[in-house]
């Protein structure tokens, strides 16, 4: 529902596409989102908030905006994701023949310096043992650290 209301918010509810209504219901919905979030992050402190204009614009680095699909947002998620130090690595799970998950899949590819592993399923379980030895190359490798950017290390 992000990504729709970031993109194309009069296809979730008929909103009105005027910019400032279209402004505002996007506002409601970050806020939305962040309440949620919130509830859980207390048990869960490693789930980063979702940025989805800051992983559609890390997107756009790689993937034009049209046409539209999920294959930006999962470019963005993991591009997003690694750029703010929020992961070692990423996993990506879709379904055999998704045609966006494999535009996605041939973009990340190229992506060398960000460990990643491709799932493709049918519907059957996922090979626990690939993902324990992905992890485990993950863990055996030093915790990445990203530099804060100049204006916040300023500020301490």
């Amino acid at each position: 529902m992000e990504y729709t209301a970031e993109e194309r918010l009069t296809d979730l509810f008929g909103v009105p596409s005027t910019w400032l209504k279209n402004a505002m219901a996007k506002s409601a919905m970050r806020r939305m989102t962040r309440r949620f979030y919130s509830a859980v992050q207390a048990l869960h402190p490693w789930l980063p908030l979702t940025d989805m204009p800051g992983m559609l614009r890390e997107s756009r680095r790689l993937l034009d905006r049209h046409p539209q699909g999920e294959a930006a947002m999962i470019v963005g998620s993991v591009l997003h994701g690694w750029k703010q130090g929020n992961c070692d690595g990423a996993v990506t799970v879709d379904t055999w023949g998704c045609g966006p998950a494999l535009v996605a899949e041939s973009l990340l590819r190229h992506q060398r310096e960000i460990p990643m592993l491709f799932v493709r399923t049918d519907g059957t379980p996922i090979n626990e043992r690939r993902l324990t030895g992905f992890a485990f190359r993950l863990r055996s490798k030093p915790t990445r650290r990203v530099a804060e950017p100049a204006s916040s290390a300023a500020r301490s």
